[in-house]
């Protein structure tokens, strides 16, 4: 799963916390990281990392930091798999 995929299901974690659709929605973290590697973090120390390569997207685990209204999510996005938990 790409970036742009997984970042909507993001968002739907998040606005289901919330239950609702909020005015102002900013993603302020995304790395990924590769499944295997699932205890380390591979972020790079970048705030937004580049989508993985095509080779790498069935082996992708995304990772956003969101903040809407005033509270910040973590959500993880592992194929059709999404954790998301305030912060």
């Amino acid at each position: 799963m790409g970036r742009n995929a997984a970042a909507a299901l993001a968002v739907e974690a998040v606005f289901e916390d919330i239950s609702g659709v909020p005015k102002k929605i900013e993603c302020f973290q995304y790395f990924w990281r590769d499944r295997s590697f699932k205890e380390e973090d591979h972020s790079d120390g970048q705030l937004i990392q580049d989508e993985p390569r095509t080779e790498y997207l069935s082996m992708a685990v995304h990772f956003y930091r969101i903040r809407v209204g005033g509270i910040e999510f973590e959500v993880e996005v592992d194929g059709k798999t999404v954790h998301a938990k305030r912060v």
